[in-house]
């Protein structure tokens, strides 16, 4: 039996982030290295829309599905730390990029083969990338660069989202669904994402931020 609200704002979320996917990848630079960011969360949520319209996570039929709708999400965060390399590290370290969805998805997947997958696996095998990107903007926020206070405010903001699902299983109130409290809650942090990354002109610098 079909799960309506994951699936509705799986769906919802999906179509912001293919929206954001959609206006970088029409720029002259195509979104440079953060479009796969935005596709692959869209493909996962769209998908996920998707599956809880005629299944659930619970149902041994839909496993494969499920994992991969994880797959896509761990290589989303891997892109997140590839692309925060080529933002904030001089241009030799660029082409250490792809350790990070590499790496990540190959965790997942050996985790998924041995009967792993799921929230949990997608949490394990997305760490090495969430904690390198987290780190790559806190040192390019010590260096002032002008980007990092907008891509760290989004990143507290998607964070956020995991704290509202935590609060809405607590509650454990019948209008409180903890699945689409996390979807809807994360459409804020990849807004703010977008906005902080695809902005077509430079952000004022850290400097410029305080001095005004």
């Amino acid at each position: 039996m079909g799960d309506p609200v994951s699936a509705v704002t799986d769906l919802a979320l999906g179509v912001v982030a293919a929206w954001c996917w959609w206006r970088l990848v029409r720029r002259p630079a195509g979104g440079g290295p953060w479009a796969p960011v935005f596709g692959l969360v869209a493909v996962a949520a769209l998908a996920g829309g998707g599956f809880h319209t005629v299944t659930s996570r619970d149902d041994a039929s839909g496993a494969v599905a499920w994992d991969a709708i994880g797959l896509a999400l761990v290589l989303s965060l891997g892109f997140l730390a590839s692309a925060s390399v080529a933002e904030t590290l001089p241009a030799r370290a660029t082409r250490l990029r792809m350790v990070f969805p590499v790496a990540c998805g190959a965790i997942y997947v050996a985790l998924a083969a041995l009967g792993e997958g799921g929230p949990d696996a997608v949490a394990l095998a997305s760490a090495p990338a969430n904690l390198a990107t987290v780190a790559l903007w806190l040192r390019a926020l010590s260096r002032r660069h002008p980007r990092a206070p907008a891509v760290l405010l989004a990143m507290v903001v998607s964070g956020l989202a995991a704290l509202a699902r935590v609060g809405a299983e607590a509650a454990d109130a019948a209008a409180l669904h903890p699945d689409g409290v996390y979807h809807l809650a994360q459409i804020p942090g990849v807004v703010l994402l977008y906005l902080a990354v695809g902005r077509p002109r430079p952000w004022p610098s850290v400097r410029a931020w305080a001095a005004a």
